[in-house]
């Protein structure tokens, strides 16, 4: 049994010089700073509300998780007695 290494052949299927010239410069939005720092600041402030809404989601799950964790300790207790007066 003989192996036979391939190899890729580094031919392009297509003309990338004909895409570029395809695109028309009218049909590209004009990219400013402004512009970007624009976007930029949405998203900052965007950010800043799904951070605050995680951080109050965090803070109400740990509270609910020190509650959930206290009955079953005083869930643990009660079955304790139950048990020891049998």
């Amino acid at each position: 049994m003989s192996t036979q290494s391939t190899q890729a052949k580094a031919t392009p299927s297509t003309n990338v010089t004909s895409h570029v010239d395809a695109v028309q410069p009218e049909s590209v939005p004009a990219v400013t700073l402004d512009s970007v720092l624009q976007e930029n600041a949405e998203l900052k402030e965007k950010l800043a509300r799904v951070q605050k809404a995680f951080d109050e989601h965090r803070a109400k799950s740990e509270h609910l998780h020190t509650i959930v964790a206290k009955y079953c300790s005083e869930l643990a207790v009660v079955f304790e007695r139950r048990a020891s007066r049998q």
